[in-house]
């Protein structure tokens, strides 16, 4: 067994394209403590099966050599909650911990960090019966409808949620008509859950070279058959509604294909629209994640490059468990 303190998780997040997988490569797999840890992924799109390239999922080689759970284990049908990724972490954040490994959060979805750091508001029971008039009434009148009305009762709401996050929307319009009172009312935990001691670390690196990365990013995705991707799930009957494709990466393919028809797949004109599409949302995104995670308290920011540093960190935070023996030297 390696961890003596029974309750102590790392976490390792920080924005899209930060270089999330690259530091835990380096941490773990090139120092040979891939025996010591286990991940456990915090990323709303890499639970789903069959979205790989357009989530920037790990290589199955890189997952055979450090394990990573809560990933690839839902349909894209299916809707997945903040809700349900705490509960899963919870249970593999023990598992992890029963089998002598150290669990590794690491991930870029930053309201699930915080949502298993800190818990979520306590919010009431919906009746089926509202569950599903919200539901028909975004199939009949579409999603604009449902945000004006989420925007005149909770505006706090509607100016925190994504515009193609529906499941956000939906359930906020839910609590409302279910209560009278705006979800954004409900009181939000200010003390971290106490039955883990989360050691939190967050990526930093210059804007400038974070966006660089980020094209570059969106670049290798069409450069790896993302386009072959989108076509595979069109096949299968995924559509724009469908839940696990309203991420950035697959939502603009999907809009694309109920605008054009899946013809607009063959176009260089519309192709290059959505690339750029991708990558401004991209970069917005990264600019939101920033900003929520500079909200988690307790958080040591990290240079990704720096791994003494980090290594000297993650250390200290475990201590008196060691995590890592290295020397300067062969660090440098």
């Amino acid at each position: 067994m390696f961890t003596r303190s029974k309750n102590n998780v790392l976490a390792i997040f920080g924005p899209t394209a930060s270089g999330k997988t690259e530091l835990l490569k380096r941490l773990f797999v090139d120092t040979g403590l891939n025996d010591r840890v286990e991940i456990v992924s915090a990323d709303s799109i890499q639970v789903f099966r069959g979205l790989t390239i357009g989530s920037a999922k790990p290589d199955p080689e890189f997952l055979d050599e450090l394990p990573h759970r809560l990933i690839d284990i839902m349909d894209p049908e299916r809707d997945f909650s903040i809700g349900d990724f705490i509960r899963l972490a919870d249970e593999a954040c023990t598992a992890c911990i029963e089998g002598g490994k150290l669990p590794v959060i690491s991930g870029g979805t930053a309201y699930y960090i915080k949502g298993f750091i800190m818990g979520i508001p306590e919010t009431p029971m919906v009746s089926p019966e509202i569950r599903i008039q919200v539901q028909h009434e975004l199939k009949q009148h579409g999603i604009d409808v449902l945000r004006e009305e989420l925007k005149l009762h909770d505006p706090v709401s509607f100016s925190r949620i994504h515009y193609n996050d529906t499941y956000r929307l939906t359930r906020a319009l839910e609590v409302f008509r279910a209560t009278g009172k705006p979800l954004s009312s409900f009181t939000v935990p200010v003390n971290p859950r106490p039955q883990w001691n989360v050691h939190a670390f967050a990526l930093n690196r210059p804007r400038d070279e974070l966006l660089k990365r980020i094209e570059h990013r969106v670049d290798a995705m069409f450069h790896d058959g993302l386009i072959e991707e989108i076509k595979t799930l069109l096949a299968k009957g995924y559509s724009v509604t469908t839940p696990g494709l309203k991420g950035i990466g697959y939502a603009e393919f999907m809009e694309a294909v109920q605008q054009h028809g899946i013809e607009c797949l063959n176009n260089t004109t519309i192709l290059a629209q959505i690339k750029n599409e991708i990558i401004l949302h991209t970069r917005q995104y990264a600019k939101r994640q920033m900003t929520f995670m500079r909200s988690l308290p307790d958080v040591v920011w990290i240079d990704p490059n720096d791994i003494v540093s980090i290594k000297k960190a993650i250390n200290a935070a475990l201590a008196p468990d060691i995590l890592f023996e290295y020397t300067e030297a062969h660090d440098a």
